[in-house]
């Protein structure tokens, strides 16, 4: 995916928010794999089910983990991904299974050690 077209086309629509980042920045130093990836959330209309996409442009071993204040509420490691698009449902349960708390999250998407972070609005 070319980072100019992706920043161009990934935008919000009406059912959540798409955000789009690269591995391939130019605030971060060093070689960064050149690995294009961007992220969707689209919470749906009972706030049970958020899903975090991503598009990778070659394989990649691939975390998630959701946060809040820092603190790990969910980890997923999905082991190796060949490039294309992907979507991991996330049910709003933290690791004991539980319910979070409606508020603010964050997600991390990880790809051979490159990550960034956008945050995810759980719906009451």
């Amino acid at each position: 995916m070319n980072t100019k077209e992706a920043e161009m086309f990934i935008t919000a629509n009406a059912t959540g928010t798409v955000l789009y980042f690269s591995s391939n920045r130019t605030d971060i130093p060093g070689y960064q794999g050149n690995l294009d990836v961007y992220a969707a959330i689209v919470p749906n209309i009972l706030g049970q089910v958020n899903f975090i996409s991503w598009q990778q442009t070659k394989t990649a071993m691939v975390e998630i983990t959701v946060s809040s204040d820092k603190e790990i509420v969910r980890s997923v490691s999905l082991g190796e991904f060949g490039a294309g698009r992907y979507t991991l449902d996330w049910d709003g349960q933290d690791v004991n299974k539980q319910r979070v708390p409606p508020g603010t999250y964050s997600y991390e998407v990880k790809l051979n050690g490159i990550s960034d972070t956008k945050g995810i609005l759980m719906m009451k």
